[in-house]
Parts: structure tokens; C-alpha cells; sequence
């Protein structure tokens, strides 16, 4: 569907008294200085359609204001634009105007026609959303409602504008192992098996243990010798144990005051940090800023006070001058009155209508003459009052006004002292600042203490038991060989066979067990590489779609995680750091694959168009807003 604007007339909206301009369905550009009513065009036209302004508000005030800021009375807003729709062309007028009940005025009415027919509200906006959604619209002509919803509902949309992406190739293996479930959850799955798997390897070990101490149980105890043999070993063994016992319980000893060391280490770089970032020494400095800016705030609040009475006073200075215009007028007319009854000097005629009077009517005449020209008298005697009371109101309120310039003038050079005067202190408070001595961490008690404490460790810590505890593992080693040569000559050899085998097998569970983490560690990889590049197969297709705009669609986490995202890029600098004219212009990207993907193409205002140089690849109609410092009125320019 292509829509365009053919033209559009504005009258009595907002602050535009009336104002037409007809694009033709062309390219178009308003220009004007700030202030003048280009944003008001684009509310107009989103108002006509949807009854809304540009920020998407509904309730908002359309209708022009007087100088006391209240709706002007008397007047027909009126919007009326004609679109091309598909090639044929449709007019669509709205009107807000003045409701009365019993000849009081009870609020407004809003009108609304179709190819000039009457149409109920809710039938006008039924037909509207026949052409197109009030979301679908908005998406096609604000720049920047995309990259303003969530980033999930930007994600999901691009996913389906991009269509079905596929999967990686040559992953194959890793897709017939899912079984319907989805990466995530195998990996769960695998995350649970190697769990368990680590569970099973690490209780081999202590069985084998288990095993080879039970070998002794088979000796024979009626072979004096050999008894006697391995008493004599197993008393060693034990001496030994309890040797490396000993010497094990010193070393976790050892371990305990290397880690308290460790500790006290952290603590001294901390404290270290504290007493490098200690702003006692500075902070009178500190607060002398604050002070200062304080005053200078307060300084500015005063000035922009005074500026708020001068243009209240100016306001009501001109009410009462248009005040006494109107009773300057109203006092001719008394006077013409006046003379006009006085100069009627004939007697015998009625001074009202002219026709002549009867004789007893002449003093009645003359009475009513009189009387009417006493009520003159007194009308003027009232008007001249007003007159006198409005002449000192204005010179009651020139003089005020006189008085708040003078004090504006005060208060500007007050507040120019003081800026002034904060630039040049904050000059030397910040040198100051920077010449502050930071503590000597030598000369701090805690660090001092902090010191002791690890010099009294590393005193107490001593050698490593490695070496000792390696002595005793070799001397043990020798004697455990020595007790299963006695022990092999006295045990049941059955019975050692099958401990023997028993053994065997366990090793063989083990080299099981490591072979399985080893495959799933594999399929792990592969997973990590498989959602590598469907993240990068995923930004492909959606990037290609759009002519500059590039989505950054995934984020990697610092666990290696690779994260869903949606940040718009341009040039490598995401959406929020862009300039006012690249948003613009990514924005255009943007509608430009919204319209291809919904069918649509409407038409498009640009606001603040003077920040936009770049190139305007709009495949819509486009109406540019553009700021012009100098150009007081609305002028509009085709392309």
C-alpha cells in the first residue's frame, strides 16, 4: 500500500492561525526558525488520523490561547488533508468546534467528514484502521520508535522479518543427539551426566585403597618368622603414619598462617587504597565549591524571578492600556450623544421623534429633555472615572516595571560578579586540591600494625614439609613391599587373585569413566562453536536486510556465555551514541525495511532536519521539519 500526502490545511491549531501547503506526494521541506509551528504541521496530521500529537499524547491542548493562556472563543479548528491511498485519492477532514447548550457554551465537538461525508467519530477512526494501524503507522513514520521499544520486541521482530535463518552446517552430529530438545536444555543435560561422571571417578580411587589394606587379612598367623616380620613392618609403618601424621598437621598449620598472611596482605593494600583516597585534608575545600555554586544557583533563581515579574507586569500594562482605548471611545460616544440632545432647540416638537407637540405636551417635552440629558451627564461622569482609574493604574505600573529593569540590571551584574568570581576560585581550589599530600601509609598505626602481623607470620610459617613428607611417603613405600612379600607368602591366594582382579577392574571403570568426560567435554566444545556461529549465520541474515544499520543480536558474557541481545549500530557506534543526524538517518534504514516487510509506505516527517546532511534514502515520501535562525514565517519548498 502507498500513501501520500497531496496536500494538507491547517486552521486555528495551536499557535497556527491557518496555513495549507500541497506536496503533491512529493518531497517536501518546511522551513522556518524555532517556534514557528513546524512540529505543529506534523500534530496536525497525526491529530487528523489519530487524535494525537507527535510524543503520542492524547490529551493536549490544540486549541490557540489569548494572552491569559485560555482558549480564544469564536473559533473552528479545522484540519483537512488529501492523501493518495494506492493512486486514488481520498480527502479526510476534522474539526473541533464550539458546543452549546441553551445558548452557554458546554465544551467542544469534534466533526469528522470522509470525501466530504459526515462520518461518526468511531466510524472514522474504524475506516482509518482499515488503511493502516495506528502501531503499524507510527513504526512507519517515527524515526525513532524502533530502537525505543524493548530490546526483546526489537529482537523478536527482526527474527521474523528475517524469516527462517537454518542452522549452522557441520554440526550434524551434535543435531541427531538433541532429540527434539533444544541446544540449551542438552547442554543441561550434558552439564548433569559429567556431574555425575566426576562423582563416580573420584570413589575408584579410595575403593583401590580399600582394597590393597584388606591384603593384608590373608597372612597366615602360624609362621613364627613371618609373623614376627610383619609386626616388626607394620609397627614401622605405623611410626610412619603417625610421623607423616605429625608433620601433615604441621603443614595445615603452616597452611593456616600462610593464608592468615595472605589475608593481613589484602588488608594492607586496603588500607593503603583508603589512605590514598583520603579527602580529609580537602574537605573545606570541597564545601567552599558547594557554597559557591550554591550562591551562584541562587543568584540565577533570583534573576529568572525578576525576568517572570517584568513580563507579568508588561501583560498587564498593556490590558490596561487596551482598557483605556476602550473607554476613551466609549467617552466620544457620550459626548456625541450629549451634544446631539443639546443642539435640539426646537420646542414645540418631541426631541425623539420630531413630530409636533400640543400645547399641554411642551413642558413634559422639556422635562424629558432635561432628564435625558442629566443621564448623559452622569454616564460620562462614570466613564470619566474609569478613565482617571486606568490613567493611574498605567503609571502605578509603569513605575513598577521601571523598578524591576533597574533591578534586573542589578541582579545581572550580581550574578555576573559571582560566576566570575566561582571561576576564578575554583581555579585555585582545584590546584589546591591537586597539591594535597596524600598519608604516608608508614606513618599510619593500623598499617603499621597491619605490617607487624605479617613479619610475626612469615616468622612462624618456616620451611615447606614437602620434602619430609616425600622421605616418609619413600620410606613407607619400601616398607609396604616389604609387608606384601609377607603378606603374599602368607595370604590365600584365592583370595589375593581376586582382590588382585578386583583392582584391575577398577582401573578399567576409571579409564571408562575418563573417557566419557573426555566425550562429553567434546560435545560440549561443539556446542560452544555451534552457538558461535548461529549467532554470527543470525546477525548475517538480519543485517542483511538493512542497507547501513548493523544489530549486534548477541552478547558474550565474561563466563564465555553468549547472551541474546539487539543494539543498533552504525558505523560501529551503537544507537545511543550517535549523532541527531545518524539517528535520523538510521531511522530511515529502519522504515525502510519496516515498509518493505509490512507493504507499506507512508508518509514521513523528519524533524529537526538541519542536523541531517547525510543523504535522504527514504524509499516513502518525506517531509522535512528544518530549523532556520531568521525566518519568521512557514516556507515550504518542493523537491
Amino acid at each position: 500500500m502507498n500513501i501520500k500526502l497531496l496536500s494538507i490545511s491547517i486552521q486555528s491549531f495551536k499557535g497556527l492561525k491557518s496555513f495549507k501547503f500541497s506536496p503533491d506526494g512529493g518531497n517536501a521541506t518546511i522551513t522556518a526558525q524555532n517556534g514557528t509551528g513546524k512540529t505543529t504541521v506534523y500534530d496536525a496530521f497525526l491529530w487528523l488520523l489519530f487524535g494525537k500529537d507527535s510524543l503520542g499524547r492524547k490529551d493536549y491542548k490544540i486549541r490557540p490561547l489569548d494572552a491569559d493562556n485560555q482558549p480564544i472563543n469564536g473559533l473552528t479548528l479545522a484540519v483537512e488533508a488529501v492523501l493518495s491511498i494506492d493512486g486514488a485519492t481520498h480527502t479526510f477532514r476534522k474539526e473541533q468546534v464550539e458546543k452549546f447548550i441553551k445558548e452557554k457554551m458546554t465544551g467542544f465537538e469534534t466533526l469528522c467528514y470522509i470525501d466530504e461525508v459526515p462520518k461518526k467519530v468511531g466510524e472514522y477512526n474504524d475506516y482509518i484502521a482499515e488503511i493502516v494501524s495506528e502501531e503499524t503507522f507510527k513504526a512507519l513514520t517515527d524515526l525513532a520508535y524502533f530502537n525505543n521499544l524493548h530490546h526483546t520486541k526489537r529482537r523478536i521482530l527482526l527474527l521474523e522479518f528475517a524469516g527462517k535463518i537454518g542452522s549452522p552446517a557441520g554440526f550434524e552430529e551434535l543435531l541427531n543427539k538433541l532429540n527434539g530438545r533444544s541446544i540449551d536444555d542438552y547442554k543441561k543435560v550434558l552439564a548433569g551426566q559429567q556431574t555425575r561422571l566426576k562423582k563416580d571417578r573420584d570413589e575408584i580411587n579410595p575403593r583401590i585403597d580399600e582394597i590393597q589394606r584388606g591384603l593384608a587379612d590373608y597372612a597366615e598367623a602360624d609362621t613364627t618368622d613371618l609373623d614376627r616380620q610383619r609386626k616388626d613392618i607394620t609397627a614401622k609403618i605405623t611410626k610412619i603414619d603417625g610421623m607423616r601424621q605429625g608433620v601433615f598437621a604441621q603443614e595445615q598449620e603452616r597452611q593456616k598462617k600462610i593464608d592468615a598472611k595472605n589475608t593481613l596482605q589484602t588488608k594492607k593494600i586496603r588500607r593503603e587504597g583508603e589512605l590514598q583516597n583520603d579527602t580529609s585534608g580537602i574537605t573545606d575545600l570541597l564545601n567552599e565549591k558547594a557554597e559557591i555554586e550554591t550562591r551562584v544557583a541562587r543568584l540565577k533563581q533570583i534573576v529568572a524571578d525578576t525576568e517572570i515579574s517584568i513580563l507579568t507586569k508588561q501583560a498587564q500594562l498593556n490590558g490596561k492600556k487596551s482598557e483605556i482605548d476602550r473607554l476613551l471611545t466609549e467617552r466620544k460616544n457620550v459626548l456625541d450623544d450629549y451634544k446631539a440632545l443639546e443642539s435640539h432647540t426646537e420646542t414645540d416638537t418631541c426631541f425623539n421623534c420630531g413630530q409636533k407637540l400640543p400645547d399641554n405636551k411642551l413642558a413634559e417635552a422639556e422635562s424629558k429633555k432635561q432628564a435625558a440629558l442629566s443621564a448623559i451627564g452622569e454616564r460620562g461622569e462614570k466613564v470619566k472615572t474609569a478613565i482617571d482609574k486606568v490613567k493611574q493604574d498605567i503609571e502605578t505600573l509603569t513605575t513598577e516595571n521601571t523598578v524591576l529593569h533597574l533591578q534586573r540590571q542589578t541582579e545581572h551584574s550580581a550574578l555576573t560578579a559571582a560566576e566570575s568570581e566561582r571561576t576564578k576560585r575554583f581555579a585555585e581550589i582545584d590546584e589546591a586540591i591537586k597539591s594535597n599530600p596524600k598519608p604516608d601509609p608508614t606513618k599510619d598505626k593500623e598499617w603499621q600494625q597491619i605490617v607487624a602481623d605479617i613479619e610475626k607470620l612469615e616468622a612462624e610459617i618456616g620451611e615447606p614439609t614437602g620434602d619430609q613428607i616425600t622421605a616418609l611417603d619413600n620410606r613407607r613405600t619400601i616398607l609396604n613391599n616389604e609387608l606384601a612379600e609377607v603378606n603374599k607368602a602368607l595370604a590365600d591366594a584365592d583370595n589375593a587373585k581376586k582382590a588382585k582382579a578386583r583392582i584391575i577392574e577398577l582401573g578399567e571403570q576409571e579409564k571408562a569413566l575418563a573417557q566419557q568426560l573426555a566425550d562429553i567435554e567434546r560435545q560440549l566444545a561443539m556446542i560452544g562453536d555451534y552457538t558461535q556461529k548461529e549467532s554470527e549465520l543470525i546477525e548475517t541474515s538480519v543485517n542483511g536486510m538493512f542497507k547501513h544499520v548493523r544489530f549486534k543480536m548477541f552478547e558474550t558474557c565474561l563466563n564465555g556465555n553468549i547472551e541474546p541481545a539487539c543494539e543498533a549500530t552504525f558505523h560501529g557506534t551503537p544507537y545511543g551514541g550517535l549523532s541527531t543526524g545518524e539517528t535520523i538517518f538510521v531511522g530511515i534504514d529502519i522504515i525502510n525495511v519496516l515498509a518493505k516487510h509490512y507493504g507499506i509506505s507512508a508518509p514521513l516527517f523528519i524533524d529537526r532536519s538541519e542536523s541531517f546532511t547525510m543523504e535522504n534514502e527514504a524509499t516513502c515520501q518525506t517531509i522535512q521539519l528544518k530549523a532556520v535562525k531568521g525566518i519568521t514565517k512557514l516556507t515550504v519548498e518542493k523537491e
